[in-house]
């Protein structure tokens, strides 16, 4: 049977279950010495949630830490299914027993382990202290997995690697096109990006090396030819020099039925090879190359291409000028003008 759970006194040793949704839901757990409690809600949807926490310091648990002085607790959050396109906000609250020597409750911020990496997840950008209440709180924001958690403490000092002014993404003409924009750059190394089919699994598909140090607006592009109908989603990280990262906002594009698209080849002027690109790319195609009197000067055969959306034509042997490439297939012949360069 299923019984609503509120607390008076005392909490829960060990891990507790309890189902969460957009309502937040408090999970009055802690350690032997501490109340370590958590408040969790989701954007959207609900998934049943085991929380725990253990009174340890996580650089030691870990070996690895993110600036210094964390405190002393490891919280473990285990949803048995992360709801689709959902985020989660959580709450982590702490008493005064756990900060350690130094501690500035206004500079706390917290991160996940990333078991894939074995690193330290930062959510600092997402991270709001509340140094004022009693007990103090640490709320994080814009959450899309779980696993162990840890509260740090930034300094005085501290610099954002970037500071991002807009992260979006566009679906036309057969790809998603990703436009990144940030405001500042310090000691930022490169940006990693990444999809997911379902919001909770991803993988990388691009990685762009930074500016490095930049106070005016710079802008980076990233294009995702592999598109498929359905909610596709996508999430950037960035890496900074001493290889701390940091995770931004996860965004969705909608994308409709794919169809088969129209050819494109690339780079247009060229100085070598151009590559040619389709969605729906034919089996079996032949590309003709001719000059502008009417000669043909290359013919190639491409076959088994099915699984293919992308082929290669060498053209170093023309001289400069503009040449027609006919593309023959069992769809017909396609036309396309290409410099030399």
């Amino acid at each position: 049977p299923t019984q609503s759970v509120t607390r008076t006194s005392g909490h829960v040793v060990g891990n507790f279950s309890k189902t969460t949704s957009t309502t937040p839901v408090l999970y009055p757990i802690g350690t032997a010495a501490s109340y370590l409690p958590l408040t969790i809600n989701f954007s959207v949807g609900s998934s049943e949630i085991t929380a725990s926490v253990r009174g340890v310091n996580p650089v030691t648990d870990k070996g690895e830490g993110l600036v210094s002085n964390p405190l002393l607790a490891l919280w473990t959050i285990e949803p048995t299914a992360f709801p689709a396109s959902a985020s989660a906000t959580v709450i982590f609250q702490y008493p005064d027993n756990v900060r350690q020597p130094g501690f500035q409750q206004n500079l706390a911020f917290s991160a996940r382990w990333d078991t894939g990496t074995s690193a330290w997840q930062s959510f600092l950008t997402s991270s709001t202290p509340s140094p004022n209440e009693d007990p103090s709180s640490v709320t994080t924001t814009g959450i899309t997995q779980f696993s162990d958690w840890a509260v740090f403490n930034s300094n005085n000092n501290i610099v954002l690697p970037i500071v991002l002014k807009s992260f979006s993404a566009t679906y036309t003409s057969d790809y998603v096109w990703l436009t990144w924009v940030t405001a500042s750059e310090q000691n930022n190394d490169y940006f990693i990006i990444e999809k997911s089919r379902d919001g909770i699994t991803f993988f990388p598909i691009d990685k762009q090396k930074s500016k490095g140090n930049s106070s005016l607006d710079t802008k980076y592009t990233s294009r995702d030819s592999e598109v498929s109908s359905g909610l596709t989603y996508y999430r950037m990280h960035q890496v900074d020099l001493n290889g701390t990262t940091t995770y931004f906002k996860t965004i969705v594009v909608n994308i409709g039925d794919v169809k088969k698209g129209d050819y494109e080849v690339y780079p247009n002027p060229t100085a070598d090879v151009v590559t040619i690109s389709r969605k729906g790319m034919p089996a079996h195609i032949q590309v003709n190359v001719y000059d502008l009197a009417g000669r043909m000067l290359i013919s190639r055969t491409y076959n088994d291409l099915s699984h293919f959306e992308n082929l290669e034509l060498n053209l170093t042997e023309l001289s400069a000028g503009i040449y027609q490439l006919m593309i023959l297939s069992e769809e017909g012949p396609k036309v396309i003008r290409v410099r030399k360069e």
